[in-house]
């Protein structure tokens, strides 16, 4: 778990958990509060469990989105991550899941 602090406030946090089996690390949770968006913290949480993912000797970081979580998808796609599959496991609403994935070598 990575948190992001703006002097003592808790304003984002990125949970990653590592398949050792896979060396993979899968994101779990990224979640920047709105009034703290757009301002590179979710890059800076990001960048730091890529550099984690690197040191524990995963080869790579997936995530996980829904098809209409547009700013999500734009996010991902521009640290590097591409599209790695999809499936049809819906929520509520009907919706499909898109897998991204990354090395975390570069």
């Amino acid at each position: 778990m990575l948190a992001a602090r703006v002097q003592n406030d808790l304003v984002g946090f990125l949970h990653m958990f590592p398949d050792t089996q896979q060396r993979a690390g899968r994101i779990n949770h990224l979640t920047i509060r709105p009034d703290h968006r757009r301002k590179g913290i979710g890059g800076r949480l990001l960048q730091a469990a890529l550099l984690w993912a690197r040191e524990h000797n995963l080869r790579s970081v997936g995530v996980e989105v829904t098809t209409k979580n547009h700013p999500a998808i734009g996010f991902y796609m521009g640290a590097g991550f591409t599209f790695s599959g999809f499936y049809e496991r819906t929520y509520g609403d009907q919706e499909i899941i898109f897998q991204l994935a990354r090395s975390s070598m570069h």
